[in-house]
């Protein structure tokens, strides 16, 4: 019964990484559109405001009467697959105030944005995939924008308020957790396929007894013997399911009887040896996770990466 759970929960842990190193892949290419730009409001903080019965007081930031100042920090992204040129821009993005804010000040350490009137303007050389530009705008009350502008191929620039959408980043949350589990499965599969493979000539001994064995050159119950031998110092160095027990078991029970091994009783064992030696310990398929599980590994933190942006 322990056998069949750790078997079992060793499929499990194979089959979840290479659905998940799968998934992960196919995300990369399929769900990012050719030309996106989104605009992220990170965050807004309330500097200063004036509290109930404070008529007399006066706040001035740059020179102008204020009863608040609010700072809000923003990111306009290139999301999409593809650069956007200054060529894409045919009427540059701006942002106005919704809600009865008054622009006071935009700060930004890149050139690309501009205060023109009430409205912040946004404009570009060039936006590589993945680029961002960052700025903050100061304003006398709470900024939600509204986003004008015409961009080639791009209908509609992507709008997401970190501050107003929890649900939306719990989600993102929740998918970075996944992929690191999926990620740590996958470690797990190159250390144990690594524990495997550096035990690999004491499974070929025991693979190879039948082959470098005459016939009628040994009785059966030494050749048995010969094998659980190797077997168990196998079992011993190697991170194997089946024991030597269950293993003496089996290959006794295949050739049992007395007398020489002939070239029929080698070949049983052969096969028995293949069975319960090798296969029965999932080798084929925890070997290959050397080559298959660092791929998934790969896709699993380039998706975390993506999701923790």
């Amino acid at each position: 019964m322990i056998k069949l759970i750790i078997k079992s929960t060793y499929r499990i842990i194979g089959i979840t990484a290479t659905i998940g190193g799968a998934i992960a892949f196919l995300q990369l290419f399929a769900t990012q559109e050719e030309f996106a730009l989104s605009l992220t409001k990170k965050s807004e903080s309330n500097l200063v405001s004036k509290s109930e019965g404070a008529n007399k007081v006066t706040i001035l930031y740059n020179n102008q009467k204020v009863d608040a100042i609010y700072r809000s920090k923003f990111t306009l992204e290139n999301s999409g697959k593809k650069a956007l040129t200054k060529d894409f821009i045919y009427n540059p993005i701006t942002l106005t105030p919704n809600s009865g804010a008054r622009i006071i000040q935009t700060t930004s350490k890149q050139s690309e944005t501009k205060v023109i009137g009430q409205s912040i303007m946004i404009i570009w050389d060039l936006l590589n995939p993945g680029d961002k530009i960052s700025f903050e705008v100061t304003t006398s009350a709470p900024f939600s924008p509204t986003i004008n502008g015409r961009i080639k191929e791009i209908p509609k620039v992507q709008y997401r308020d970190e501050l107003k959408d929890p649900r939306r980043k719990a989600i993102i949350q929740g998918l970075s957790v996944f992929w690191l589990v999926v990620g740590s499965l996958s470690i797990l599969l190159i250390i144990d396929a690594v524990r495997l493979l550096k035990h690999d000539a004491k499974l070929q001994a025991l693979l190879s007894l039948s082959k470098n064995t005459p016939e009628n050159s040994i009785e059966r119950r030494d050749f048995v013997a010969n094998a659980v031998a190797l077997y168990t110092d196998y079992f011993k160095s190697a991170p194997a399911f089946l024991t030597p027990n269950e293993f003496s078991k089996q290959i006794s029970l295949a050739i049992s009887g007395e007398g020489k091994m002939t070239v029929d009783a080698l070949s049983i064992a052969s096969k028995v040896i293949i069975d319960y030696g090798m296969h029965a310990n999932l080798y084929t398929l925890r070997a290959y996770a050397i080559f298959y599980a660092p791929l998934f590994l790969g896709f699993c933190l380039v998706r975390v990466a993506i999701a923790l942006i």
